[in-house]
């Protein structure tokens, strides 16, 4: 009985015969409808990858313009930035020479004793307007820097 043939009947109608060694035979008509639902498939898949190829495509042309606009803009916007770190610098050395100024001006009772201290003597932290205004231009400055 191992070596017999087992034959049953589907519901379709169908017969289905198997050994009984496992393999499995299957009847003419399922065999070309299983082969043309396969080469379905594989049309639509290859459909979908090719839309595929063709976005990630479009993609990367895309960002790589973006990119090469973005790179040939680095060179002006650092030399851009040297340009406003000169200008902070000069403007910087300018707000030195004005407080240097006003510190000659300052009548002084002992000269030496005024030279060693330099620039603190000047009491930018004052209620007048100019120390103010001093003091708010130099941490914009130290900020900028």
């Amino acid at each position: 009985m191992a070596d017999e043939d087992v034959s049953g009947s589907d519901t379709d109608g169908s017969s289905i015969t198997s050994s009984s060694d496992g393999d499995h035979e299957y009847p003419m008509e399922l065999r070309p409808m299983t082969e043309v639902g396969v080469k379905r498939l594989c049309s639509e898949l290859l459909a979908i990858k090719k839309a595929s190829d063709e976005d990630f495509h479009r993609n990367v042309y895309s960002c790589y313009s973006a990119f090469v606009r973005i790179l040939e803009e680095v060179p002006r916007v650092k030399c851009d930035l040297e340009e406003l770190k000169q200008h902070v610098l000069n403007q910087r050395i300018l707000v030195q020479d004005l407080i240097n100024s006003l510190y000659l001006e300052k009548p002084s009772d002992d000269s030496t004793e005024t030279k060693a201290q330099g620039i603190e003597d000047l009491d930018l932290d004052s209620d007048g307007e100019l120390g103010s205004d001093l003091c708010d231009a130099l941490d914009t400055l130290d900020i900028s820097l």
